[in-house]
């Protein structure tokens, strides 16, 4: 009876290890970007070679392809797609792209000093009928997807369970965002100095505890807009 004990506590502990592998080799968790005046956006690390091994299915099978497999959008399937959004902390962190190249991470920046990074910090939302998400980035048409202790961005698909989210929704009508795959949620720390906002993934908050870091806002589109009135 102990030795079964053990065993499944290996295998748990294993299992946990195992799908925390760096095979994109950027680490863990997220490296902070350049810090520079003028904030701009980078190609980063060309990834395409690894990307293979990244989405596999039960038989180990390579399922990533640059090609974009996303739900139908029809009546029969229930399913639907939102219009271009972004998706906000309470600090006021964007999610958004920095390093262009599949693979990276993503990152949040205020609005303002990302304001040069046009639609890489929008997205569109698509949901299936079992109430499943994809995210999925208007600039590069990638797909936010959790890798190790944070989220990158790569080629999309729907069969991939670390691109599938759940928003489960607060009080305050702000929402949580949860991994299909990992089940764990998105989380950004408090913002000190820095210019940028890491993006984790973490155990999500049960209610009744502290969550604002769990907390997310899905926000219209960010554009340029022409001034509506003036004193000079």
């Amino acid at each position: 009876m102990i030795r079964n004990i053990l065993l499944v506590a290996f295998l748990v502990f294993f299992s946990s290890c195992s799908s925390k592998k760096d095979v994109l080799g950027i680490g863990k968790s997220p490296n902070p970007p350049t810090k520079s005046k003028g904030l701009k956006l980078v190609s980063g690390p060309n990834l395409s070679a690894k990307l293979q091994h990244l989405n596999t299915d039960n038989k180990a099978s390579d399922t990533s392809t640059p090609n974009l497999l996303l739900f139908a959008n029809d009546a029969a399937s229930k399913s639907s797609t939102s219009d271009p959004l972004s998706i906000m902390s309470p600090e006021g962190g964007v999610l958004t792209l920095w390093a262009l190249n599949p693979g990276n991470w993503v990152w949040g920046y205020s609005l303002n000093d990302s304001i040069d990074f046009g639609s890489a910090r929008i997205w569109r939302i698509h949901t299936d009928s079992n109430g499943n998400s994809i995210i999925e980035n208007v600039k590069k048409k990638t797909c936010l997807t959790a890798y190790a202790n944070g989220v990158v961005h790569t080629y999309c698909d729907s069969k991939n369970t670390k691109q599938l989210w759940k928003f489960n929704l607060f009080d305050n009508q702000a929402v949580q965002i949860q991994n299909v795959g990992t089940q764990q949620c998105l989380q950004t720390p408090s913002k000190a100095s820095d210019p940028y906002f890491f993006i984790y993934l973490t155990d999500c908050v049960k209610s009744g505890k502290k969550n604002s870091d769990q907390q997310w806002i899905i926000i219209a589109e960010p554009l340029d807009a022409d001034i509506v009135f003036s004193v000079n």
